[in-house]
Protein backbone atom coordinates (compact mmCIF):
# COMPACT_ATOMS: atom_id res chain seq x y z
CA UNK A 1 0.00 0.00 0.00
CA UNK A 2 3.18 2.57 0.86
CA UNK A 3 4.44 1.56 -2.32
CA UNK A 4 0.79 2.31 -4.28
CA UNK A 5 0.52 5.45 -2.55
CA UNK A 6 4.60 6.71 -3.35
CA UNK A 7 4.10 5.96 -7.15
CA UNK A 8 0.78 7.78 -6.85
CA UNK A 9 2.29 11.03 -5.07
CA UNK A 10 4.95 10.53 -7.86
CA UNK A 11 2.60 10.59 -10.82
CA UNK A 12 0.83 13.93 -8.96
CA UNK A 13 3.87 15.50 -8.66
CA UNK A 14 4.68 14.80 -12.03
CA UNK A 15 1.31 16.54 -13.28
CA UNK A 16 1.98 19.44 -11.20
CA UNK A 17 5.03 20.00 -12.63
CA UNK A 18 3.55 19.98 -16.43
CA UNK A 19 5.10 16.77 -17.21
CA UNK A 20 3.25 15.39 -20.71
CA UNK A 21 2.13 11.90 -21.03
CA UNK A 22 5.05 11.08 -22.88
CA UNK A 23 7.39 12.28 -20.45
CA UNK A 24 5.56 10.07 -17.70
CA UNK A 25 5.60 7.01 -20.19
CA UNK A 26 9.33 7.39 -20.85
CA UNK A 27 9.99 7.80 -16.96
CA UNK A 28 8.13 4.61 -16.37
CA UNK A 29 9.47 3.05 -18.83
CA UNK A 30 12.89 4.33 -17.46
CA UNK A 31 12.05 2.75 -13.63
CA UNK A 32 12.24 -0.94 -14.87
CA UNK A 33 15.22 -2.30 -13.61
CA UNK A 34 15.52 -5.19 -15.63
CA UNK A 35 17.37 -3.90 -18.77
CA UNK A 36 16.39 -6.94 -21.17
CA UNK A 37 12.88 -6.91 -19.91
CA UNK A 38 12.90 -2.92 -20.59
CA UNK A 39 14.52 -4.10 -24.22
CA UNK A 40 12.08 -6.47 -25.33
CA UNK A 41 9.00 -3.99 -24.08
CA UNK A 42 10.42 -1.37 -26.48
CA UNK A 43 10.83 -3.39 -29.17
CA UNK A 44 7.38 -4.64 -28.66
CA UNK A 45 5.54 -1.04 -28.72
CA UNK A 46 7.64 0.03 -31.36
CA UNK A 47 5.93 -2.76 -33.50
CA UNK A 48 2.72 -2.38 -32.34
CA UNK A 49 3.03 1.07 -33.42
CA UNK A 50 4.51 3.86 -31.00
CA UNK A 51 4.45 5.25 -27.64
CA UNK A 52 4.12 8.81 -29.41
CA UNK A 53 1.01 7.49 -31.48
CA UNK A 54 -0.20 5.97 -27.98
CA UNK A 55 -0.12 9.42 -25.60
CA UNK A 56 -1.93 11.39 -28.13
CA UNK A 57 -5.12 9.37 -27.17
CA UNK A 58 -7.21 9.83 -23.60
CA UNK A 59 -9.36 7.24 -23.77
CA UNK A 60 -10.02 3.81 -25.44
CA UNK A 61 -13.30 2.59 -26.36
CA UNK A 62 -14.36 -0.77 -27.49
CA UNK A 63 -17.85 -2.89 -28.10
CA UNK A 64 -17.14 -6.48 -27.82
CA UNK A 65 -18.85 -9.54 -27.94
CA UNK A 66 -17.86 -12.12 -25.12
CA UNK A 67 -18.85 -15.95 -26.00
CA UNK A 68 -18.55 -18.63 -23.69
CA UNK A 69 -17.61 -21.94 -25.37
CA UNK A 70 -19.62 -25.29 -23.76
CA UNK A 71 -20.78 -28.61 -24.85
CA UNK A 72 -24.26 -27.76 -25.06
CA UNK A 73 -23.90 -24.92 -27.09
CA UNK A 74 -22.25 -21.24 -26.94
CA UNK A 75 -23.56 -18.46 -24.87
CA UNK A 76 -22.45 -14.61 -26.33
CA UNK A 77 -22.94 -11.53 -24.51
CA UNK A 78 -22.42 -7.99 -25.81
CA UNK A 79 -20.46 -5.82 -23.34
CA UNK A 80 -19.01 -2.16 -23.66
CA UNK A 81 -15.51 -0.92 -22.09
CA UNK A 82 -14.09 2.45 -21.43
CA UNK A 83 -10.83 2.85 -20.68
CA UNK A 84 -9.19 6.08 -19.25
CA UNK A 85 -5.45 4.77 -19.35
CA UNK A 86 -3.70 8.07 -17.60
CA UNK A 87 -6.24 8.01 -14.66
CA UNK A 88 -6.65 4.49 -14.19
CA UNK A 89 -10.17 4.46 -14.69
CA UNK A 90 -12.60 1.93 -16.58
CA UNK A 91 -16.39 2.14 -16.63
CA UNK A 92 -17.99 -1.52 -18.20
CA UNK A 93 -21.57 -2.08 -19.26
CA UNK A 94 -23.54 -5.26 -20.06
CA UNK A 95 -26.89 -3.58 -21.73
CA UNK A 96 -28.74 -6.96 -21.35
CA UNK A 97 -28.19 -6.82 -17.85
CA UNK A 98 -28.54 -3.16 -17.50
CA UNK A 99 -25.68 -3.25 -15.19
CA UNK A 100 -22.82 -1.16 -15.66
CA UNK A 101 -19.23 -0.98 -13.38
CA UNK A 102 -17.10 2.07 -12.52
CA UNK A 103 -13.37 1.52 -11.42
CA UNK A 104 -11.83 4.05 -10.28
CA UNK A 105 -8.32 2.31 -9.03
CA UNK A 106 -8.73 2.03 -6.06
CA UNK A 107 -12.52 0.19 -5.96
CA UNK A 108 -15.24 -1.14 -8.32
CA UNK A 109 -18.77 0.26 -7.74
CA UNK A 110 -21.44 -1.98 -9.74
CA UNK A 111 -25.00 -0.44 -10.69
CA UNK A 112 -28.32 -2.10 -11.52
CA UNK A 113 -30.88 -0.42 -13.41
CA UNK A 114 -29.14 2.67 -12.05
CA UNK A 115 -28.72 1.56 -8.19
CA UNK A 116 -25.86 0.53 -6.60
CA UNK A 117 -25.67 -3.60 -5.80
CA UNK A 118 -23.64 -5.41 -3.27
CA UNK A 119 -24.21 -8.61 -5.02
CA UNK A 120 -20.73 -10.28 -4.70
CA UNK A 121 -21.79 -12.57 -8.08
CA UNK A 122 -22.61 -9.22 -9.77
CA UNK A 123 -19.27 -7.41 -8.57
CA UNK A 124 -16.88 -10.92 -9.11
CA UNK A 125 -18.23 -10.26 -12.89
CA UNK A 126 -17.66 -6.82 -12.74
CA UNK A 127 -14.02 -6.88 -11.20
CA UNK A 128 -13.71 -9.52 -13.89
CA UNK A 129 -14.35 -7.10 -16.73
CA UNK A 130 -12.46 -4.27 -15.50
CA UNK A 131 -9.29 -6.71 -15.52
CA UNK A 132 -9.87 -7.47 -19.03
CA UNK A 133 -10.19 -4.08 -19.98
CA UNK A 134 -7.35 -2.92 -18.53
CA UNK A 135 -4.93 -5.57 -19.22
CA UNK A 136 -5.70 -7.02 -22.46
CA UNK A 137 -7.70 -4.40 -24.33
CA UNK A 138 -4.81 -1.61 -24.97
CA UNK A 139 -2.30 -4.48 -24.99
CA UNK A 140 1.14 -4.03 -24.91
CA UNK A 141 1.01 -0.34 -24.66
CA UNK A 142 -1.16 -1.04 -20.64
CA UNK A 143 2.35 -2.28 -19.90
CA UNK A 144 3.36 1.06 -19.18
CA UNK A 145 0.53 1.65 -16.52
CA UNK A 146 1.67 3.05 -13.10
CA UNK A 147 1.84 0.04 -10.29
CA UNK A 148 3.80 -2.32 -13.01
CA UNK A 149 6.72 -4.40 -12.56
CA UNK A 150 8.01 -6.04 -15.62
CA UNK A 151 10.26 -8.39 -14.96
CA UNK A 152 12.34 -10.89 -18.56
CA UNK A 153 12.07 -14.63 -17.41
CA UNK A 154 13.67 -16.19 -20.39
CA UNK A 155 12.53 -17.73 -24.20
CA UNK A 156 10.01 -20.32 -24.99
CA UNK A 157 10.85 -22.24 -27.84
CA UNK A 158 8.03 -23.85 -30.17
CA UNK A 159 7.82 -27.12 -32.11
CA UNK A 160 11.04 -27.24 -34.06
CA UNK A 161 12.61 -24.47 -32.61
CA UNK A 162 10.68 -22.45 -35.85
CA UNK A 163 8.88 -20.07 -33.22
CA UNK A 164 10.75 -18.15 -30.29
CA UNK A 165 8.82 -16.29 -27.61
CA UNK A 166 10.33 -13.55 -25.55
CA UNK A 167 8.13 -13.58 -22.34
CA UNK A 168 8.13 -11.10 -19.32
CA UNK A 169 6.50 -11.28 -16.22
CA UNK A 170 4.20 -8.55 -15.04
CA UNK A 171 3.53 -7.98 -11.34
CA UNK A 172 1.81 -5.75 -9.34
CA UNK A 173 3.76 -4.21 -6.44
CA UNK A 174 2.79 -0.74 -6.27
CA UNK A 175 -1.01 -0.86 -7.43
CA UNK A 176 -3.70 -0.86 -5.14
CA UNK A 177 -6.46 -2.46 -7.02
CA UNK A 178 -4.69 -5.90 -7.85
CA UNK A 179 -3.48 -8.41 -5.53
CA UNK A 180 -0.06 -9.02 -4.40
CA UNK A 181 0.35 -12.53 -6.03
CA UNK A 182 -1.82 -11.30 -9.16
CA UNK A 183 0.86 -11.84 -11.89
CA UNK A 184 0.49 -12.45 -16.25
CA UNK A 185 3.49 -13.79 -18.12
CA UNK A 186 3.55 -11.59 -21.90
CA UNK A 187 4.91 -13.80 -24.87
CA UNK A 188 6.17 -11.82 -27.66
CA UNK A 189 7.60 -13.26 -30.80
CA UNK A 190 11.42 -12.70 -31.12
CA UNK A 191 10.97 -12.27 -35.10
CA UNK A 192 7.87 -9.93 -35.35
CA UNK A 193 8.47 -8.35 -31.57
CA UNK A 194 4.74 -8.85 -31.87
CA UNK A 195 2.57 -9.93 -29.15
CA UNK A 196 1.12 -13.62 -29.25
CA UNK A 197 0.22 -15.08 -26.09
CA UNK A 198 -0.51 -13.79 -23.04
CA UNK A 199 -0.53 -16.29 -19.65
CA UNK A 200 -2.91 -15.31 -16.69
CA UNK A 201 -4.25 -17.33 -13.40
CA UNK A 202 -6.81 -13.99 -12.24
CA UNK A 203 -8.69 -14.48 -9.19
CA UNK A 204 -11.58 -13.23 -10.47
CA UNK A 205 -14.93 -14.35 -12.43
CA UNK A 206 -14.86 -15.98 -14.58
CA UNK A 207 -11.57 -17.27 -14.46
CA UNK A 208 -11.66 -18.10 -10.55
CA UNK A 209 -7.70 -19.03 -10.31
CA UNK A 210 -7.53 -21.31 -13.12
CA UNK A 211 -4.49 -20.71 -15.43
CA UNK A 212 -5.61 -19.90 -19.15
CA UNK A 213 -3.54 -19.17 -22.02
CA UNK A 214 -4.80 -15.80 -24.15
CA UNK A 215 -4.39 -16.09 -27.70
CA UNK A 216 -4.27 -12.44 -28.76
CA UNK A 217 -4.77 -12.75 -33.03
CA UNK A 218 -6.34 -10.60 -35.49
CA UNK A 219 -4.64 -7.54 -34.90
CA UNK A 220 -5.68 -4.35 -36.83
CA UNK A 221 -3.96 -0.26 -37.21
CA UNK A 222 -6.32 1.85 -35.07
CA UNK A 223 -4.40 5.43 -36.17
CA UNK A 224 -1.18 4.07 -36.51
CA UNK A 225 -1.21 1.25 -33.10
CA UNK A 226 -2.12 -2.30 -33.46
CA UNK A 227 -4.23 -3.68 -31.07
CA UNK A 228 -5.96 -7.33 -31.04
CA UNK A 229 -9.64 -7.96 -31.96
CA UNK A 230 -9.77 -11.42 -31.09
CA UNK A 231 -8.99 -13.42 -28.10
CA UNK A 232 -9.66 -16.95 -27.02
CA UNK A 233 -9.22 -18.08 -23.82
CA UNK A 234 -7.54 -21.74 -23.17
CA UNK A 235 -7.09 -23.88 -20.23
CA UNK A 236 -3.65 -24.69 -19.56
CA UNK A 237 -1.89 -26.68 -17.62
CA UNK A 238 0.81 -25.68 -14.61
CA UNK A 239 3.33 -26.54 -17.30
CA UNK A 240 1.77 -24.40 -19.97
CA UNK A 241 0.12 -26.79 -22.37
CA UNK A 242 -3.31 -26.95 -23.13
CA UNK A 243 -5.66 -28.94 -21.21
CA UNK A 244 -8.75 -28.37 -23.59
CA UNK A 245 -10.51 -26.34 -26.55
CA UNK A 246 -11.01 -22.39 -25.65
CA UNK A 247 -13.37 -22.17 -22.98
CA UNK A 248 -13.91 -18.25 -24.02
CA UNK A 249 -13.87 -15.84 -27.13
CA UNK A 250 -13.50 -12.30 -27.43
CA UNK A 251 -14.55 -10.37 -29.94
CA UNK A 252 -13.60 -6.88 -30.40
CA UNK A 253 -16.17 -5.38 -32.95
CA UNK A 254 -15.71 -1.70 -32.83
CA UNK A 255 -12.84 0.26 -31.13
CA UNK A 256 -12.24 4.25 -31.20
CA UNK A 257 -9.95 6.11 -29.22
CA UNK A 258 -11.06 9.71 -27.66
CA UNK A 259 -14.93 9.06 -27.55
CA UNK A 260 -17.30 11.80 -25.93
CA UNK A 261 -16.89 11.40 -22.20
CA UNK A 262 -19.42 13.73 -19.74
CA UNK A 263 -17.38 14.68 -15.99
CA UNK A 264 -19.26 12.03 -14.80
CA UNK A 265 -19.00 8.80 -17.04
CA UNK A 266 -16.87 7.32 -14.37
CA UNK A 267 -18.44 8.35 -11.70
CA UNK A 268 -22.07 7.52 -12.14
CA UNK A 269 -24.07 4.72 -13.99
Amino acid sequence: MARGIGIALLVLAAAAAGCSRLDLVNWRLGAIGDEQARTVLLDTLWAHGSTYRWVDHATLRAEVTWTEHSPLGDTATDRVWLLDPWAGKVRTERPAERQVALADGASVRVFVDGKETEDLTAKAQAVGDVRLARELLPMPFGLTAAGRKVAYVGLRLGPGEARVWQRLLVTYPGATDFGQDDRMVVEVRKDTHRVDNVLIQWPELPFVDRPMRVEMVEWWDLGGLALSRLWRFVPISESGKATGPAMYTVRVKRLAFDAQVAPETFSRP
